[in-house]
């Protein structure tokens, strides 16, 4: 599977390469773009859950009496 992945990306690399038209290059711009924008969507996401996890932990703890000291 990975040997079929990797022959895949470098076909796909070496005829990005080799093509000379501009609308192979604006797709994979775009391409590019979208990913990115998932990318940070993602990890925006994450984040805001990371932070929320991490508030509830804390205003458990300093329910409980625990004062970190």
């Amino acid at each position: 599977m990975i040997r079929k992945l990797c022959r895949a990306v470098y076909t796909r690399s070496r005829a990005f390469v080799t093509d000379q038209s501009g609308a192979a290059i604006i797709e994979y711009s775009v391409l590019v773009a979208l990913i990115a924008a998932i990318a940070i969507a993602v990890v925006v996401i994450v984040g805001n859950q990371a932070t929320s996890g991490f508030d509830d932990v804390s205003q458990s703890l300093t329910s409980a009496g625990f004062t970190g000291s």
